[in-house]
C-alpha cells in the first residue's frame, strides 16, 4: 500500500493498527494521584510513603502442597450499630478497627471494606470474596494445591503511622503466626495505605522467617516500600483477590499468588494477572482524580473527610484504650473462667462420683501433691482404691510470667493413650476425664515408684534407666512417624510454641540479643519438622522408676512435630545434671550416651545423621534456656549456671557442632 498525503493515517488509526493502547491505560500511580488529592482538599502536608532499598526473602521450606498458609487481611468485621457498612455506603470511619484480631478459618465471616478507600465507583462492593480469599484458600486446600490452612486469618488495621505498624502490628502478626504454626502467608489489601500496611507487615513476617506473597493493586506503593513477593492486578482498588462475581478470576489470582510464592527466587518478584477489568481504561481516571471534582464538591469532600477523621481518632482512642485494659487484666479473666480444683475440693469429689470412681456420699481423702509447676496435682484416696487427678493451670508456678492454654490437658490425655499402646508398661492408665474443670484421672503410682530426678540429685545413678527410656521414646516416635492421622489429632502447634519455643528458646533469645538470630532459626526449624508424636518434656521429674522399668508422666506438650525436641531436652537434663554434681559426672554422662545410643538404634524413618544433627544443634539452645529462659534449673548455683551459659552460647555460635564436641568439651570443663 502506498501512502499519499490524502490517505495518511491518524496517530489514533496508527495505535489501532499497531494495537497500542492509550498512554493512560497503565497501573494508576497512587502515591501521586493521593498526594494530588489531598493538597486539593487544602492538606498541605504531603504523605511521606514507606521506601526502602532492600527487601527480606524467605523461600518456603517444603513443597506448597505440605505447606500450612493463612491469610491476612484489612478487611473489618461487620459491625451492625456502626452505621452503613454494605455495597454502595460511602466511607465509613465509625467501622474502623485498630488492633489485629484473629478469625477462625473453619467458620464463615462478613468482612467489610466500608472503612477504608476503596474504589467505591467501579466495584460494587457485593461480593466479598475479592478482598476476603479465605472461600477460595478452602478450595484450593481441597483440591492439595496448599498443604493445609491455618486455625485462624487475621486482621491487620490500616494504619498511616508506618511506625505503629513496624513496631506494634507486625510483631502481633507475627507472634499470632508462630503460635498457630503458620508457615506461608497470603496477604490482600484494599485501600492505598491498606497497601501499605501489608507490605510493613509482609516485610517483618519474611525477616523473621515466612515466606509470603502480597496479592494488591496498588503497584507503586507495594513496590516503593519494597516487599518479597507481588502478584499484581491492574484492577480498582478493593479487588486484590480478583473480579466480583468471577470464580475462574478469583482461583487465577490465587492460583498465581501461590506460583509466585513457590518460585521466586530473589525479594522485589512482582508478576503481573494477565487478566482485564474490563475493555475500558477510563475507571483509571477516576480514582482520586483532583481534575475530575469541581470547586464546589472539593468544599463537600474536604468537610465530610475532617468529620471523618474526627470519628476515627475519638474511635480509635476508645478501642485502644479498651485493647490497653484488655491487656492489663488478661490474667485475672483467665483465672475468673477457671474453675481452680485446688480451692474446691467438693468439685473433685463431684467429678469422682460423676465418673463412677467413688460413690456419691462417700468419704473421700483428697491429698495436694507437690512437684509441678504447671499443674494440679491430688493424691485421691477413696473406700476401694487410690488415684491421681491432674488439672492444667492457665498461670504457670514460675517467676516470669508464664500463661498456657489448659485445653492441653486433652493432647496429654490422647498421648497417654496413644503411647500405652505402644508401650503399655510405661505409661500410667488413664480412668477418666472431667471436660468442664479441665482434667483427668489416672492410675496412682505409690511409694515404690521412684522419681528419676530425685534419684539422680542424690547421685544414685541406675546406667539401665537411661538405655530402657531411650529404647522407649524411640520405639513411640517410630510407631507414629509420618502418619497423617496423628497429625492431624496433634496439631498442637499452638499450645507446642506456648509451653516450649516461647518460654525456653525466644526467651533466651530476648535475654541474648546476639544470639537471637540463631535461636529463632531452631525454632522454625523444630516448627517444620513434624514427623513423629512428640512428648515435650521428657525430664527426669517426669519419669517414675517402676518394678518393669521406667514409667513417663506429664505429656501435656503432646505434639506432632520435631523427634530432636524430646531427645535434646532429655539429654539437656544429664549435661546440666553433671555441671551441679562433679562426684557424679562420669556416671551422668555416660547416661546421657547410653540414652542416646538406645534411642538411635529406634530410628526408622528418616536418616540418623539428619536427626543427630538436629538434636545436637538444639541442645545448646535448651541449655541456654534452663539458665535464661522462663523456667531455669533451679538446683544450678550461679557459677555452675554462669559456666552453663557459657559453654551454651559458645556451642551455638558453632556452624557444624555435633554431640560428640559438645559431650567432650563439657567433659573438660565439668569433670571433677
Amino acid at each position: 500500500m502506498f501512502m499519499t498525503e490524502e490517505t495518511k493515517l491518524s496517530q489514533a488509526d496508527v495505535d489501532q493498527l499497531l494495537g497500542f493502547v492509550s498512554d493512560d491505560d497503565q497501573p494508576i500511580r497512587y502515591m501521586q494521584r493521593t498526594r494530588d488529592w489531598y493538597l486539593g482538599l487544602g492538606y498541605g502536608n504531603p504523605y511521606r510513603w514507606a521506601h526502602f532499598a532492600d527487601a527480606p526473602f524467605t523461600p518456603l521450606r517444603k513443597p506448597l502442597k505440605e505447606t500450612c498458609v493463612t491469610l491476612i487481611t484489612t478487611a473489618a468485621p461487620f459491625q451492625a450499630d456502626k452505621g452503613n457498612q454494605g455495597p454502595g455506603s460511602t466511607y465509613n470511619s465509625a467501622a474502623k478497627f485498630f488492633t489485629v484480631y484473629s478469625g477462625a478459618t473453619n467458620t464463615e465471616h462478613d468482612l467489610r471494606v466500608s472503612h477504608v478507600a476503596v474504589d467505591r465507583k467501579h466495584t460494587s462492593m457485593r461480593d466479598s470474596n475479592t478482598w476476603f480469599a479465605l472461600p477460595m484458600l478452602r478450595e484450593l486446600a481441597r483440591d492439595k494445591i496448599i498443604g493445609s490452612i491455618a486455625p485462624f486469618f487475621y486482621g491487620a488495621p490500616t494504619n498511616r503511622s508506618q511506625r505503629h505498624t513496624i513496631e506494634v502490628d507486625a510483631p502481633e502478626v507475627l507472634k499470632r503466626c508462630r503460635a498457630d504454626g503458620v508457615e506461608a502467608v497470603v496477604l490482600t489489601p484494599n485501600c492505598p495505605v491498606c497497601h501499605q500496611t501489608l507490605s510493613l507487615i509482609a516485610r517483618h513476617l519474611e525477616a523473621h522467617g515466612i515466606p509470603t506473597v502480597l496479592m494488591g493493586c496498588a503497584k507503586d506503593i507495594v513496590e516503593h516500600c519494597g516487599v518479597p513477593r507481588f502478584m499484581f492486578s491492574d484492577f480498582p482498588l478493593g479487588n486484590s483477590a480478583g473480579k466480583p462475581h468471577d470464580l475462574a478470576s478469583q482461583r487465577q489470582t490465587l492460583v498465581l499468588a501461590f506460583k509466585v510464592l513457590e518460585t521466586a527466587v530473589v525479594a522485589r518478584t512482582t508478576v503481573q494477572s494477565p487478566q482485564r477489568w474490563g475493555q475500558s481504561h477510563e475507571w483509571k481516571l477516576d480514582y482520586a482524580n483532583i481534575e475530575r471534582v469541581s470547586p464546589e464538591e472539593l468544599t463537600r469532600l474536604k468537610q465530610e473527610f475532617d468529620k471523618g477523621k474526627e470519628v476515627a481518632q475519638n474511635l480509635r482512642d476508645k478501642q485502644l484504650a479498651v485493647a490497653e485494659k484488655k491487656l492489663v487484666v488478661a490474667q485475672t479473666q483467665v483465672v475468673v473462667v477457671f474453675k481452680d480444683l485446688a480451692n474446691d475440693h467438693s468439685a473433685i469429689k463431684k467429678i469422682l462420683s460423676n465418673l463412677n470412681l467413688a460413690k456419691e456420699d462417700e468419704t473421700i481423702t483428697i491429698t495436694a501433691l507437690a512437684g509441678g509447676v504447671s499443674s494440679n496435682i491430688f493424691q485421691i484416696t477413696t473406700q476401694q482404691a487410690q488415684y491421681c487427678l491432674k488439672q492444667a493451670l492457665p498461670q504457670l508456678k514460675v517467676a516470669k510470667q508464664w500463661l498456657a492454654p489448659v485445653d492441653r490437658v486433652f493432647a496429654e490425655i490422647a498421648w497417654l493413650q496413644t503411647a500405652a499402646k505402644i508401650a503399655p508398661k510405661a505409661v500410667p492408665q488413664v480412668l477418666g476425664i472431667d471436660q468442664e474443670s479441665k482434667s483427668f484421672v489416672m492410675q496412682y503410682l505409690g511409694d515404690e515408684y521412684l522419681n528419676w530426678k530425685t534419684e539422680l540429685l542424690a547421685g544414685r545413678l541406675a546406667a539401665k534407666v537411661a538405655t530402657q527410656l531411650g529404647h522407649i521414646v524411640g520405639k513411640i516416635h517410630s510407631q507414629t512417624a509420618l502418619k497423617e492421622d496423628l497429625a492431624k489429632q496433634f496439631a498442637n502447634d499452638a499450645t507446642f510454641y506456648a509451653i516450649r519455643l516461647e518460654p525456653y528458646l525466644e526467651e533466651a533469645g530476648r535475654q541474648h540479643p546476639d544470639l537471637g538470630s540463631r535461636l529463632k532459626a531452631l525454632i522454625v526449624r523444630t516448627q517444620h519438622n513434624l514427623k513423629v508424636l512428640v512428648h515435650g518434656d521428657v525430664s527426669p521429674k517426669n519419669i517414675l522408676l517402676g518394678p518393669e522399668g521406667p514409667i513417663l508422666l506429664d505429656a501435656e506438650c503432646a505434639w506432632y512435630g520435631d523427634p530432636a525436641f524430646d531427645v535434646a531436652f532429655c539429654l539437656n537434663h544429664f549435661f546440666l545434671k553433671a555441671a551441679h554434681l562433679p562426684q557424679a559426672h562420669a556416671g551422668l554422662m555416660q547416661n546421657a550416651q547410653d540414652f542416646l545410643n538406645a534411642y538411635l538404634q529406634e530410628i526408622t524413618w528418616e536418616p540418623v545423621a539428619a536427626l543427630e544433627y538436629r538434636i545436637a544443634s538444639l541442645l545448646p539452645g535448651l541449655m541456654l534456656a534452663r539458665i535464661d529462659g522462663k523456667s531455669p534449673a533451679e538446683y544450678l548455683t550461679t557459677t555452675s549456671g554462669a559456666r552453663v551459659r557459657k559453654l551454651a552460647s559458645e556451642f551455638l555460635k558453632q556452624d557444624d557442632i555435633s554431640f560428640s564436641t559438645i559431650y567432650t568439651r563439657w567433659a573438660q570443663e565439668f569433670r571433677q
